[in-house]
């Protein structure tokens, strides 16, 4: 096998996108109890709210080309092929980037009357900063380490500038200027060690109408999942308050950072199922879906517990004071934990790597359609609540349509048992951690987070003991 497509490579892609996800999530909960006791619920809402919107038009920038961009170049083994498809698609990314930059300061800036005009433009700067993002170009050749090295830079800055900067309640746009600061010095670092990878002696920027159109279809999808965070924090703010918003994008936070650990794994999968549809390896197909499922499958019980047990006594000590109903909705939100790895899984590694562009669109439909109609109807009546069991309705009803039409590639029922299992596997830890929790007492939040917490996790090795082992006596009995 050729060494840039061995299995030692996958392995290491894997680890090197979750340990940098670890450090991710390590991040903000050095960061947010700091930001959210210098900032109020309602100012967290209109950041959260402005930087909802921008990365929409970041999306919109990006044209697709951060999945297609994926796609296409882990096909193909050429260096002066990469060259050229590389120069054509960053064609496409600069002059897509300038025109909606543009667009979204004439709406947001420019046209609307809002409060928040000035963190509105701020944000926009995300838009620029696409300009140099090329993150795609070193997934596609599986050299991930050169995207995490981007990313860590990024997050080192941004974590020392807001302990260093951000001293009071007036510094709201200050803090989101530090943020593009630390996406673009990122990104930059990128640009600057391509060299290697690319011959710019030969650069010649030029459209390609089949690449636009292949883009763009890939654009479709995400923007109508990214456009549910904006519709979804819009309703409820509408309906309710941005002090609910504060709250949600608090606890979503946390929920996505929790999934981004999988969700990068899944994603370092991606170009390689590309490269072995491109040759028709469907033994290679298979044992990667497997093996993807199973993993996923333990990620979401351990997680989905662990939230279920400490969420109370987490939320009191990292947010602090006036950010209690961040627990009970990050409880709720916890549950699409178990849906989003394997949704995740079907769309990166089946329908993308297949070119049913089509169905992963539809499937991002339905999330759109019914996640609208949920929060219509929930969020008057339960605020952040409401949407967190919108979110979950949302994800459910993507899962259940994907699973219609991936039966001809894996075996379905071995998803569904999956899941049937997880919820198993967290019904028991969640009442047995409260069974425990009635008989030993901890006052200080701390200490019951890592007491309950090592509890759960402690459960949940034993039960996945107990499941390996009866399946193995199982599987011998019927030989």
């Amino acid at each position: 096998m050729n060494s840039s497509r061995s299995n030692k490579r996958l392995r290491n892609n894997i680890v090197y996108s979750s340990l940098y996800q670890l450090l991710v999530f390590i991040v903000p909960i050095i960061t947010t109890p700091y930001v959210t006791r210098i900032f109020d619920s309602t100012q967290m809402g209109e950041y959260s709210l402005t930087l909802s919107i921008a990365s929409l038009f970041v999306i919109l920038s990006q044209f697709g080309i951060e999945t297609f961009g994926i796609r296409e170049v882990a096909k193909l083994e050429s260096k002066t092929e990469r060259d050229e498809l590389f120069f054509k698609l960053v064609s496409i990314q600069f002059i897509i980037s300038i025109l909606v930059f543009a667009i979204y300061n004439i709406i947001f800036v420019v046209w609307m009357e809002s409060q928040s005009k000035q963190l509105f433009f701020v944000q926009s700067l995300l838009i620029l900063s696409n300009i140099f993002d090329i993150s795609w170009f070193y997934i596609g050749i599986e050299e991930i380490k050169k995207t995490i090295l981007r990313n860590v830079m990024a997050k080192v800055f941004i974590t020392v500038s807001i302990f260093l900067f951000i001293k009071d309640s007036n510094q709201l746009i200050t803090y989101s200027i530090l943020n593009v600061i630390g996406m673009l010095i990122g990104n930059l670092t990128m640009v600057i060690s391509s060299r290697h990878y690319i011959d710019y002696n030969n650069m010649k920027f030029s459209l390609k109408k089949d690449l636009l159109l292949g883009s763009f279809y890939l654009l479709i999808p995400r923007v109508l999942n990214s456009s549910y965070g904006s519709i979804e924090n819009t309703i409820l703010r509408v309906q309710s308050s941005s002090s609910n918003v504060g709250i949600y994008a608090q606890a979503k936070k946390i929920d996505n950072l929790i999934f981004s650990v999988i969700e990068s794994a899944i994603n370092a999968l991606s170009p390689r199922m590309s490269y072995y549809v491109s040759k028709k390896d469907n033994e290679n197909i298979n044992r990667i879906l497997e093996k993807g499922l199973f993993y996923s499958n333990i990620f979401s019980v351990i997680f989905v517990s662990g939230i279920l047990a400490v969420s109370n006594d987490f939320v009191n000590f990292f947010f602090g004071a006036g950010y209690d109903m961040v627990a009970p909705v990050l409880s709720i939100l916890s549950v699409s934990l178990i849906f989003l790895p394997i949704i995740s899984l079907l769309n990166r590694g089946i329908l993308i790597p297949f070119n049913k562009d089509k169905e992963y669109s539809i499937s991002i439909i339905i999330i759109l359609f019914t996640g609208s109609i949920s929060n219509i109807l929930l969020s008057p009546l339960y605020g952040a609540i409401g949407a967190a069991i919108a979110y979950n309705i949302t994800r459910f009803s993507s899962l259940v349509y994907l699973l219609t039409i991936v039966n001809d590639i894996i075996n379905v029922k071995k998803i569904i048992l999956s899941i049937i299992t997880s919820f198993i596997l967290v019904s028991i830890n969640y009442f047995s951690v409260r069974s425990i929790a009635e008989f030993l007492t901890i006052e200080n939040a701390v200490i019951s987070f890592l007491i309950f917490g090592l509890i759960s996790l402690t459960l949940n090795l034993l039960s996945y003991t107990l499941f390996y082992l009866s399946n193995l006596i199982i599987n011998n009995h019927h030989r």
